[in-house]
């Protein structure tokens, strides 16, 4: 079983990369957050290879149960303030109750395969255990820490090792507002490559406006600001996202788009 869950986890972190531009958690406050991002998928990576190794696996056991113990809480919340995607899969969508339905799954089966604590015979493996984890935790953080040196953010330091000519926030957190209210929230798009990039339009309707003072012009290796509008929905109070796009004169990156939301008061 140990070997079936660390297979899971390495195909949904396998998928997230794969998609680099979805996002392995739904854009929603600061799990939008880059650094947040590359955890989860960090973690996954890590668990699924610790579980098939099956190396020290009372203690890998405990991490495997509180893991989806967290995503199964994660997955019911996004189900309930309905979000239409996980993005536990990466390019492939799932909704929210799906995902939970096989964190719950995951769970019961490991809790049905309990291993022995018998945890004097595991002593040194488990400082061993802990020494990598610790160490594993340093160079994440050395890596968020020399990206924003380096590059000012994480994303950035992605946007570049990936060869992005363009890259923008993939969550844009309006805060929240009472429905009818018009917002305005300032986005800024880097250009990555060695020439000019021009942003020729984008989105513009009765609820969400991106095409604010354009065309523009982004220079080579610099950004720029751009003001976005949304206007909040008359609905019910909730949590509130929508789509926006930005269109480009770059071949390779033609469209930006942007996950907008919004807490409707």
């Amino acid at each position: 079983m140990a070997v079936l869950i660390g297979g899971l986890l390495l195909v949904a972190a396998g998928l997230k990369l794969y998609g680099m531009s979805v996002s392995p958690l739904p854009s929603v406050g600061w799990m939008s957050l880059p650094v947040v991002q590359l955890a989860v998928v960090a973690w996954e990576l890590i668990l699924g290879i610790w579980l098939i190794s099956n190396l020290v696996r009372p203690l890998s056991w405990l991490f495997a149960l509180f893991t989806f113990s967290v995503f199964a809480g994660v997955s019911s919340y996004f189900g309930i303030i309905g979000q239409a995607s996980c993005g536990c899969f990466g390019t492939i969508q799932a909704s929210p109750w799906a995902a939970f339905g096989v964190d719950v799954i995951a769970v019961t089966a490991l809790v049905f395969t309990r291993p022995d604590w018998r945890i004097a015979e595991f002593r040194t493996p488990i400082f061993t255990a802990a020494k990598l984890l610790g160490g594993t935790a340093a160079v994440i953080g050395l890596f968020a820490l020399c990206s924003t040196l380096a590059f000012g953010s994480v994303s950035a330091a992605i946007a570049k090792m990936r060869g992005d000519s363009l890259s923008a926030p993939s969550y844009v957190d309006f805060g929240s507002a009472k429905p009818g209210v018009q917002l305005e929230q300032h986005v800024v798009i880097h250009n990555w490559t060695d020439g000019p990039i021009r942003l020729i339009g984008g989105t513009s309707d009765c609820s969400c406006v991106t095409t604010s003072a354009m065309p523009l012009t982004v220079p080579p290796g610099d950004s720029l600001s751009i003001t976005i509008t949304l206007k909040v929905p008359s609905s019910n109070a909730g949590s509130f996202t929508r789509t926006a796009a930005i269109w480009t004169d770059c071949n390779k990156h033609q469209t930006i788009k942007l996950r907008l939301g919004c807490q409707v008061e």
